[in-house]
């Protein structure tokens, strides 16, 4: 099976073995995908008024994280204004928020993940977007791969009606590839980081140059004449 073959085989299940929402559903699996991933506890919002999630890690010292799943058909179009409001209700729910993971059943265009992580900086908040596209290895497709036992023993749990062989045999196609392990270590080190440091970093970088860009801004600052990107020095 080459990979374009495995990421329809994956798009057919996501589709058409398993419904949107409940732990038997694409919010279900994603969730014990994720949590796998990072070790911690996952819990699923109940119907209703979510605040920008569809499952939420249980608080303790690890990061915060708030997953939003969207199921969606290979024809629906994305809703950035909709995507964009859901961070900040999740930032809003939970100040010590440090991650939003958005998992989507189709393609996320780098335009609307980049409107996403500049609206989720402003709140110090870091987004992973995992998606099903048609990029070289998408990232849902990546975190899939990494288990495939946990798949198996997922759809066992929950009496899931599909093409098993098919289904492993893609996940193996892409596990087999020559940049799959690359990939997963990327995915895994982002969803297990210091979550929301990027952001701090930058804001805190960018109020440092302000301040040594004159004397009077470094003297306002710290009370000492440290304008060393002051024109002229």
């Amino acid at each position: 099976m080459d990979l374009s073959i495995a990421i329809t085989s994956v798009d057919e299940f996501l589709h058409n073995a398993i419904k949107p929402s409940g732990t038997s559903g694409f919010e279900g699996i994603v969730a014990t995908l994720i949590q796998e991933a990072t070790g911690q506890e996952f819990r699923l919002s109940s119907s209703g008024r979510q605040s920008g999630r569809d499952a939420a890690s249980e608080s303790g010292y690890a990061n915060h994280v708030k997953i939003e799943t969207k199921h969606y058909l290979e024809t629906t179009t994305l809703k950035p204004r909709e995507l964009i409001a859901e961070i900040h209700e999740a930032a809003k729910s939970d100040p010590q928020l440090d991650l939003w993971v958005l998992a989507a059943s189709k393609a996320v265009s780098e335009q609307i993940e980049g409107n996403l992580e500049a609206e989720a900086e402003s709140y110090g908040i870091d987004v992973v977007v995992l998606d099903l596209g048609t990029n070289r290895l998408p990232r849902l497709l990546v975190l899939m791969a990494a288990f495939p036992e946990l798949v198996r023993a997922w759809t066992s749990r929950h009496a899931i009606e599909y093409d098993a062989d098919r289904l492993e045999t893609a996940l193996r196609t892409v596990a087999n590839e020559c940049d799959f392990d690359s990939a997963k270590n990327r995915l895994f080190a982002k969803l297990n980081s210091a979550s929301g440091y990027d952001a701090a970093r930058r804001r805190i970088e960018q109020r440092l140059f302000q301040a040594v860009t004159s004397s009077a801004n470094s003297r306002a600052v710290f009370r000492q004449r440290l304008g060393i990107r002051e024109p002229g020095t």
